[in-house]
């Protein structure tokens, strides 16, 4: 929505608008979409906005079992933890 919200403020304005951390296919398409048109706009992303999901920062076993073992201070067989949505709702 914020993304769709600049693309109109750029049109209506003219104005350069830049959004940043942009990390859903639909603000792309729509990015995309708006660049055809000529409006003044661009996005950018970094790896970490799609790479590290919940699931990953969760718990994903293979993730702190390979990639993570070393990130934060964590050691073998720790994993951070968080809210399961489960949990969260109850």
């Amino acid at each position: 929505m914020i993304v769709a919200r600049n693309i109109l403020l750029a049109e209506l304005t003219g104005a350069r608008v830049h959004c940043q951390h942009i990390s859903s296919a639909g603000s792309v398409a729509l990015l995309r979409d708006a660049k055809k048109r000529g409006v003044p706009i661009s996005g950018e992303a970094c790896p970490h906005h799609f790479v590290l999901t919940d699931a990953t920062i969760a718990g994903s076993a293979k993730f702190w079992a390979e990639d993570g073992k070393d990130l934060f201070g964590y050691k073998a067989g720790e994993q951070p933890s968080c809210r399961t949505t489960t949990q969260i709702s109850r």
